[in-house]
């Protein structure tokens, strides 16, 4: 049944509505048709009710009932322009046949079910009813024709295999039993009255159900996929679709897709399709739970594809293993910006590092040190449109070097150790050196760039060479060093400076006071044989006003005349140098002007007069002290010669016949010094 509005505008919008009764109050809208371009098709209509189809072409509109015509039979159906105000109507009076289970001029019929029914109304009980199946070329089958009143409304059925068909007052039904698809796919199947002067027809559209299989959803990005197998299918119209709908946090998204199809024959001989269907949605960055699910066209239900969950991620780290804290100058360096396992983000955060191409690893191969403090910034994206932001920051630190190392040395004196210090100094290093010497250091500063390693003189002796090795305090593979040869006794220290110690001096000081310590022993060792000696006593010093027990009376004038005479070398007890014959007690020994004894120093003092308590007036004596604490005494006659001479070192007294080139003694001389005893 089609109904047409007309002397519409083609450039006004126009509406289509339906009322039960005469009230503008309880009208319905149908459709809504826009206006038609200047020279251009019409749009298509919405249709806000699937009971009727609506189409415009120009100034009119077309409203066709597919369904249920006779519940409106009453109704009012109103065509109207926009404004409402120009519209006309019409009373729906149902004077027809009907097919109720025909919608928009197709009854879809399954063939997996074991039989269909096939309804038509609107019969009066004087009509005979005639079921008509026709293909498309024309070719028709008639299965039944349903009498009237008379004969009780019975149907005479043509083919009672396929075919079984009743009726009553106003409704009769044609049911088809089997071979579903040879008999009605893409066929028409009508009701008609006898004179065909009633009718209503349908098309057919034979289905099976989409089987399907896998279903499956999955995230790309912020994109979610689902995919749905299906295994086996059927359409006679070839209209298989997939019908997605994803529903969450918002208003639910649906989505119409054509799955990729191909064509099988199973063995009966019927045709099917199989293939796949797959949809990728768009998700938002509000957080949830989304789900989606899927219904295959022709036939099938709605089936949950899978679940996603929206998450925001956490902030992004940096990998310890890869990303140190300092790096070796000359090695490769791999740094991982990455999201903890569990704060990912759903979908996951997009990791990168705006220096590496988009990488969520920083590449580095062969670090030098120019990079050393650049800073790396690796950033974190989330959303689908970057909703989300978070950078953390990499500082590269370089450890280098050192490049060289350079020894020098400087001596250091005391009373009678002697120490070295050698100074080892590095460069280009970074963050700092550390030192180690090949010998043992009595004391060891270190700066970051310097060490010094005071040495003695003794280990110097015992090595041929000093070693200072440098190296990085971060990295101590990074290593150099350098060596330090100690000079050889007629050489000079090539690295010394200014006050700089050559090593010859050293030695050779360390070396003196060996000698010095081995002489002293041994002069104790003599004088300790000589106490042993009964023949040689040595004398006791005068205490108070004691006589002295010595005798001066062979020191006369002239008393002492020709040459020394030397000891007896071959009495080794020298026990013929008795303290009264000073003739025999000659050492060759001498008291210079300056009143130095073989270099020693000396401090003069003594007196020249006839002191009553000297034996002889007319001798005078020197006495020296030395600053070891010995005492010598010179003797002179009258006219200043020096007759004889005696020393005194604390242990023992020794006697000298001969002193020569001494001045005579002054008058400055203190004669009240009486130190000789």
């Amino acid at each position: 049944m089609t109904i047409r509005c007309a002397g519409l505008y083609s450039s006004q919008n126009m509406f289509w509505l339906v009322t039960p009764d005469n009230s503008w109050a309880n009208a319905t809208i149908i459709a809504a048709c826009a206006f038609c371009p200047h020279g251009g098709p019409c749009p298509a209509c919405t249709l806000l009710n699937t009971e009727f189809s609506v189409t415009r072409s120009g100034h009119f509109s077309d409203l066709r009932i597919v369904s249920g015509a006779h519940q409106k039979n009453g109704s009012r159906l109103i065509c109207t322009k926009q404004d409402f105000a120009t519209f006309d109507h019409c009373k729906i009076r149902v004077n027809n046949y009907n097919l109720p289970q025909c919608k928009l001029g197709t009854l879809e019929i399954s063939e997996v079910q074991p039989e269909t029914s096939i309804l038509c109304e609107g019969l009066q009980s004087a009509e005979n009813v005639i079921w008509m199946i026709t293909n498309t070329t024309g070719s028709s089958v008639q299965p039944a024709l349903c009498g009237t009143r008379s004969v009780d409304y019975a149907c005479n059925v043509t083919n009672t295999d396929t075919f079984y068909a009743s009726r009553n007052v106003s409704v009769s039904q044609l049911t088809i039993t089997n071979s579903i698809r040879e008999t009605l796919d893409n066929r028409t199947v009508a009701c008609i009255r006898r004179d065909r002067s009633k009718s209503d027809s349908c098309r057919i559209r034979v289905v099976h159900p989409a089987e399907t299989s896998n279903r499956m959803a999955s995230l790309r990005g912020w994109d979610l996929i689902g995919t749905v197998h299906i295994n086996k299918v059927y359409d006679s119209y070839n209209t298989i679709s997939c019908s997605w709908a994803l529903t969450g946090p918002l208003s639910p998204i649906i989505l119409q897709t054509k799955p990729r199809l191909s064509e099988t024959v199973v063995s009966d001989g019927k045709k099917y399709y199989t293939g796949t269907c797959n949809v990728s949605v768009g998700l938002s960055a509000s957080e949830g739970l989304y789900q989606l699910s899927v219904t295959v066209l022709p036939g099938g239900a709605s089936l949950l594809v899978g679940n996603v969950s929206v998450e925001k991620p956490g902030t992004p780290l940096l990998e310890a293993q890869t990303c140190p804290v300092i790096v070796a100058e000359g090695s490769s360096l791999e740094c991982k910006c990455h999201h903890a396992d569990t704060e990912q983000g759903s979908p996951p955060a997009f990791v990168s590092w705006l220096k590496d191409d988009n990488s969520s690893v920083l590449n580095i191969s062969n670090v030098n040190k120019g990079l050393n403090g650049t800073d790396y910034t690796c950033r974190s994206v989330w959303g689908p449109t970057a909703a989300l932001t978070q950078i953390v920051n990499y500082t590269l630190l370089v450890a280098y070097g050192p490049t060289s190392a350079n020894v020098t040395s400087q001596k250091n004196l005391a009373y009678i150790t002697e120490t070295l210090t050698l100074t080892c100094t590095s460069d280009e290093v970074y963050p700092s050196a550390n030192f180690s010497w090949s010998v043992p250091c009595v004391t060891l500063n270190l700066t970051s760039l310097v060490s010094t390693c005071e040495v003695s003189t003794g280990t110097l002796i015992q090595v041929t060479e000093v070693t200072c090795t440098a190296y990085n305090s971060e990295i101590p593979s990074l290593t150099t060093s350098a060596a330090y040869t100690p000079p050889a006794a007629n050489e000079e220290d090539s690295s010394s400076k200014g006050d700089n110690l050559p090593l010859a001096y050293v030695a050779g000081g360390t070396a003196a006071v060996v000698v010095v310590v081995v002489a002293v022993i041994v002069v104790i060792i003599v004088i300790t044989v000589k106490r042993r000696n009964r023949t040689y006593e040595r004398p006791r010093r005068r205490r108070n006003r004691e006589e002295d027990p010595h005798t001066y009376s062979d020191l006369q004038p002239g008393a002492i005349t020709g040459s020394p005479t030397p000891p007896n070398t071959a009495d080794s007890s020298n026990s013929n140098l008795q303290p009264n014959n000073p003739t025999n007690n000659v050492r060759n020994r001498s008291v210079t002007k300056e009143g130095r004894e073989n270099g020693g120093d000396h401090v003069c003092d003594g007196a020249r007069s006839g002191n009553q308590d000297v034996q002889k007036p007319n001798i005078v004596y020197l006495n020296v002290r030395s600053s070891q604490g010995s005492d010598a005494a010179a003797y002179y006659n009258a006219t200043g010669d020096v007759q004889a001479a005696h020393s005194d070192d604390g242990d023992n007294d020794h006697y000298y016949s001969q002193v020569k080139d001494v001045e005579s003694a002054g008058p400055d001389l203190d004669s009240s010094d009486k130190s000789l005893q």
